[in-house]
C-alpha cells in the first residue's frame, strides 16, 4: 500500500510541478482531488498511532498563513500543496521533506542571484517540493 501512496504523491507532485512551471497556477479539481484522497490517509493514521500525527499539518497552515500576509508572494497553490503532504506524511517526514525542498530551492535562487538576475522572477516552488519528495524517499526512507 506504501508503495502505491508513494506513486501516488509522485505523480502529483510532477503533474502540479509542471502547470506551476507553466502557468503559475494549479487546477482547482485536482488539487480537491489529491486534498480529498489524503483525508482518510490522515484518519487512519491517527487512528493507529495517536492524534499527534495531526502536526503534520501544522507546516500547511503555515504556508497558508505566509500566502495569505504577503497578499501572494507565496502562492495559495503552494500552502495548499504543502497542507495536502501533510495529509499524506507524518511530521517526521513532513520535517525532511520540508526541509530538504526549501534547501533545494535556497540553491536555484543562490544561483539566480549569482547570476545577477534582476530579483522580480517568481519561482515554483512545486518543483523543489517533488525533488525534496523523491530525494526523501531515496535518502532517508521516507
Amino acid at each position: 500500500m506504501q508503495i502505491i501512496q508513494r506513486a501516488w504523491i509522485v505523480l502529483m507532485l510532477g503533474y502540479f510541478s509542471y502547470w506551476d512551471i507553466r502557468t503559475r497556477k494549479l487546477p482547482a479539481r485536482a488539487l480537491l482531488l489529491f486534498l480529498a484522497a489524503g483525508i482518510p490517509v490522515l484518519i487512519s493514521r491517527i487512528v493507529e498511532t495517536g492524534w499527534m500525527e495531526g502536526f503534520s499539518l501544522l507546516p500547511g497552515v503555515f504556508f497558508w498563513l505566509i500566502s495569505r500576509i504577503s497578499c501572494g508572494d507565496l502562492g495559495m497553490g503552494d500552502a495548499w500543496m504543502v497542507l495536502g503532504m501533510g495529509l499524506y506524511l507524518s511530521w517526521q517526514e513532513m520535517l525532511v521533506f520540508l526541509i530538504l525542498s526549501m534547501f533545494l530551492s535556497m540553491i536555484w535562487a543562490g544561483s539566480l542571484f549569482l547570476k545577477r538576475r534582476d530579483g522580480k522572477e517568481t519561482l515554483p516552488l512545486l518543483p523543489f517540493l517533488l525533488a525534496g519528495y523523491i530525494g526523501g524517499m531515496y535518502f532517508w526512507s521516507i
